[in-house]
């Protein structure tokens, strides 16, 4: 998910080189690649990405005051030194992965890799990751391009930057240079704040977001700070700026809302650490030395290499590192960042400053650019070289793609607290006998519901949210059968309304992700059972005592895709069996929580309780393929198919289905 900064060398730092800045790399890039190849002490080892954000900031405005206060100042020339800075790196580890990815990808996924390139070669693919970031979208460490997001963000940048530079330069006094700096960079952050408790993808991967973390590193270049002269206040801030970087490393998981203030502290650090310079104490010396130099001078091919590398090779394993495999893992992506280095990057970078920009290299870069391109869209327009992919890969890889054909009208994904509009939801009739309520896992049981009320002749209707369970709270019971946010209230209670002023309503069935809150085994599961208890109450004295009210129970989740594992199984020609059957990684909790459940609906009139993890699971041994259909889409939403033969025996058992069976019967 992160990438180096595609900073010059440390050279470029006013007063010559200074090899701190190499070993503040260091610091930035081990954790990121530790982070990646899931050594768990660093949880939040990603925050590295925002310390070279600030260094590249920083030097690449050095070099721009430089060019400007002496009078040689080219678009031309630096977009020159940024082409050979980053470009033959790039091209070679690209060229590696594509090689290798047709060896081992399924269709599917190769066309995808080919699209991200595509987006890669107009320095855009943060873009990209963020359109396929969705709820429904490629996991993550999936993409074998995804580490090349930051570069985007900062090619963005630069497009702007230069320029406003030296128009700050030339037609602005330095105070008013400093206020627009500072003005931009607070607009940044505040927009960065906002936007991620509203969208924290567009925080994490846009550059608008992200563009405080360099203008930090700008305005340092420009001289925006004090100098700071006592050694000992030296030596005490760079201590504080280490610390302010590795605390968030050690202290940060993947759920601590990022960027926003949580990139203060790391941006923050790095900030001090340039700024108080090269000798500065203990903290400094330690960045200068030379293991420290040594790892920060590979830092950009070290972060280019270690994303494809571990992708790839848990691609070629078909499963999660073992630790042993994890380290060699990344072992194989420093020796490859040596090489990367050695003889492509310092080959291309080390040349003799020309008076004038050569235009051979833009040339080059432009027509590298254009070669990438090509084979990203011939990868895609090929759908992944379809002609390449082996028996039955086709099969596996359109259960991944097996989503309820509703989902985008009837389902809400979005921060709406008002439901998808039930006219438009409910096929055969305005009111529906059959109402599905729930989250995404009411969401993959819909052409079940559909498709059985179909047969009934009867008219259902999907009522679903993401992230959101059939669960009501009036704010004094705690709602921890999952996290209750404002919108998810608003969306229940909507649900609930509706359906109590549906006077042609026989049957509620009710689905979701039943796993208890972090923390509320530590009360026996008494807050869920709480929660649950009024939610059942509340809806049986709305609804009254002639609607039925069905819970279903929880399903297996796993720590891989299904689908994905077998269409990868069978493209290489591997055992499928570690396919077939998993370990769910929630069983304890979902049958802790089902437990609950199903004694509650027990007591509670009209409610019954309708168990599936027995249906397919022998303790926390579950099937995910069954008779050759495949059962699960990902790691815990099934196909069409898969909740089609999960769901209906339990259908078949509904009022509704008995009372069509009675009155054909009698007929």
């Amino acid at each position: 998910m992160h990438d180096d900064a595609q900073a010059p060398p440390a050279a470029a730092a006013p007063g010559g080189y200074r090899p701190d800045i190499d070993g503040l790399r260091a610091v930035a890039v081990i954790p990121v690649v530790l982070f990646h190849a899931g050594f768990e002490t660093l949880s939040g080892g990603y925050v590295g990405v925002d310390v070279f954000f600030v260094i590249s900031g920083f030097l690449i405005t050095s070099i721009l005051r430089s060019d400007l206060d002496k009078g040689r100042y080219s678009l031309a020339g630096f977009y020159e030194r940024r082409a050979r800075r980053i470009l033959p790196a790039l091209f070679a580890c690209l060229a590696a992965t594509f090689l290798t990815a047709l060896v081992l990808l399924p269709p599917g996924e190769l066309e995808a890799l080919g699209k991200s390139a595509v987006w890669v070669a107009i320095f855009a693919s943060n873009i990209f990751f963020f359109n396929e970031g969705g709820y429904f979208g490629r996991a993550a460490e999936d993409m074998p391009l995804l580490h090349t997001w930051s570069l985007s963000v900062e090619e963005q940048f630069y497009i702007v930057w230069p320029i406003l530079l030296a128009l700050l330069v030339r037609h602005a006094t330095r105070r008013r240079m400093f206020a627009a700096v500072l003005g931009l960079g607070a607009l940044s952050l505040a927009a960065s704040v906002w936007m991620v408790g509203r969208n924290g993808e567009a925080a994490f991967y846009l550059a608008p977001y992200r563009a405080w973390e360099l203008l930090l590193g700008a305005g340092l270049a420009m001289g925006m700070a004090p100098r700071v002269r006592p050694a000992r206040l030296r030596a005490v801030l760079a201590a504080a700026g280490l610390g302010l970087i590795v605390w968030p490393m050690l202290a940060y998981e993947a759920t601590t809302p990022f960027p926003g203030f949580g990139a203060i502290p790391p941006c923050l650090g790095a900030a001090l650490l340039l700024h108080v310079g090269r000798d500065a104490g203990p903290v400094t010396r330690l960045l200068s030395s030379k293991a420290m130099v040594g790892v920060g001078l590979i830092s950009y091919s070290l972060y280019l290499w270690h994303w494809p590398v571990l992708v790839l090779g848990r691609v070629a394993l078909n499963r999660d590192f073992e630790p042993a495999e994890a380290a060699a893992a990344v072992t194989l992506a420093f020796l490859l960042a040596w090489l990367s280095w050695r003889y492509v990057e310092r080959p291309f970078r080390t040349h003799v400053r020309l008076p004038r920009p050569d235009l051979k290299v833009l040339g080059g870069a432009a027509a590298g650019l254009a070669v990438l391109a090509g084979a990203g869209a011939s990868a895609a327009l090929s759908d992944g070289f379809r002609q390449r992919a082996a028996p039955g890969v086709a099969v596996a890889e359109a259960a991944g793609r097996s989503i309820n054909p509703r989902r985008a009208r009837c389902h809400v994904d979005s921060a709406s607290g008002a439901p998808a509009p039930a006219k438009a939801c409910t096929p055969g009739g305005e009111h529906a006998a059959i109402l599905l309520w729930g989250d995404s896992h009411a969401d993959h049981f819909a052409p079940a519901v559909y498709a059985f009320a179909d047969r009934l002749g009867v008219p259902a209707r999907q009522a679903s949210k993401s992230s959101c369970r059939p669960v009501l709270t009036d704010g004094r019971v705690a709602a921890n059968v999952g996290v209750m946010t404002a919108d998810c209230a608003a969306f229940n209670e909507a649900v609930l309304t509706q359906a109590a002023a549906n006077p042609d309503l026989k049957t509620v069935v009710l689905a979701g992700w039943w796993i208890m809150r972090k923390g509320a085994e530590a009360d026996g599961g008494r807050g869920f059972e709480r929660a649950a208890t009024y939610s059942l109450t509340r809806m049986r004295e709305a609804l009254g005592p002639d609607v039925e009210i069905v819970v279903l129970g929880s399903t297996p989740a796993f720590d891989f895709w299904p689908a994905q594992c077998l269409s990868r199984a069978r493209q290489a020609g591997r055992d499928e069996k570690a396919c077939r059957v998993g370990t769910a990684i929630n069983a304890k909790e979902a049958r802790d929580a089902d437990a609950i459940l199903a004694r509650i609906a027990a007591r509670t009139p009209g409610v019954r309780w309708a168990p599936l993890w027995d249906d397919l699971c022998d303790g926390a041994r579950c099937a995910t393929i069954l008779g050759g259909a495949v059962l699960l889409r990902d790691h815990n939403h099934f196909t069409v198919e898969g909740g089609q033969r999960l769901l209906s025996p339990k259908l078949a058992q509904l009022s509704v289905a008995r009372e069509a069976r009675s009155m054909l019967h009698d007929g």
